[in-house]
């Protein structure tokens, strides 16, 4: 096992395939569902907590990991895969390579709608996109 190895279990596994495939430089089309859910009604929630003083935000960073680990395993149950946190959101990734795009597609629906449904407590909006896509880190 080389050094590196270890972490890519912290990354998305397209990226960490393409590491393991030294193709890491090289941007690569590639067809796939793609979905973006954000946690709506954390700005108001963030706000209430900061005024009930020094155990809101304790508060707050629990509240958040319990919502963003429900988005995160919804995800994965489905096949997908994290690419990116934005504050109260994520945008999640299923390649369409293996699978065929109406699969990746109908596989980021499922975990779209289940999403939808599961919402405690704050919101959420979720889209969906399919089509060709070119994963790149940029202005990181």
């Amino acid at each position: 096992m080389g050094a590196a190895e270890p972490l890519t279990v912290y990354l998305p596994a397209l990226l960490a395939q393409r590491i393991a495939d030294g193709r890491i430089a090289t941007p690569e089309e590639l067809p796939a569902a793609t979905l973006f859910a954000d946690l709506s009604g954390f700005t108001e929630l963030a706000e209430q907590l900061a005024a009930a003083g020094s155990a809101g935000p304790e508060r707050l960073q629990e509240i958040l990991n319990v919502e963003l680990g429900r988005l995160i395993a919804c995800v994965h149950r489905h096949g997908g895969d994290i690419l990116k946190f934005a504050g109260d959101a994520i945008v999640a990734l299923w390649p369409a390579h293996k699978i065929g795009l109406t699969a990746a597609v109908g596989r980021a629906c499922r975990a779209g709608l289940e999403i939808h449904a599961r919402r405690d407590g704050l919101g959420v909006r979720v889209g969906v996109g399919a089509g060709h896509v070119i994963p790149l880190a940029v202005g990181e």
